[in-house]
């Protein structure tokens, strides 16, 4: 059964190597393996306390999606950025409405907040589900990442 709750600053390592784990496992016809290394942060001391540090914030709310005390999901955003941030699935859980859930409950948290609408980055790879989630494309554009790489993206946005 999955279970779904707001992270804490404890959860910073899980949830880095959630995202790293889920990242790489992304199609390399879509993207390389060097920008996927880069657009994945390794999980060290460093990076992890800035992401306890970074879900301390107030104005940046993650949700985490768990099964059997194992993190397999998350999804965060950035209230006054109005911003969906980040939502990553480990692959052997992908197809199960987990990413569908945790945006659903991300977009009901952001309208108690107020928001009218979310903007979201997206990989090409995520680009076909946020589109079913009702998000509509902006414009393309090149995110540019470590070692001089860029990664290709889709500014989308939905509103509420």
């Amino acid at each position: 059964m999955i279970t779904y709750r707001t992270a804490l600053s404890r959860d910073a390592q899980a949830l880095l190597q959630t995202r790293r784990q889920a990242a790489l496992c992304n199609h390399s016809e879509v993207y390389s393996r060097a920008v996927l290394e880069a657009w994945a942060p390794k999980v060290d001391a460093k990076t992890i306390c800035t992401e306890s540090q970074a879900l301390n914030d107030p104005d940046r709310i993650t949700l985490v999606a768990e099964t059997d005390g194992k993190m397999v999901g998350l999804c965060t955003i950035g209230v006054s950025e109005s911003l969906l941030k980040q939502c990553y699935v480990l692959p052997e859980y992908r197809g199960m409405g987990i990413a569908r859930e945790l945006v659903a409950r991300i977009e009901s948290i952001a309208k108690e907040k107020g928001l009218s609408s979310l903007t979201l980055s997206s990989s090409l790879i995520a680009l076909d589900f946020y589109k079913k989630q009702g998000y509509h494309t902006l414009h393309a554009y090149e995110y540019p990442l470590e070692q001089g790489l860029f990664i290709s993206c889709v500014m989308m946005e939905k509103f509420f």
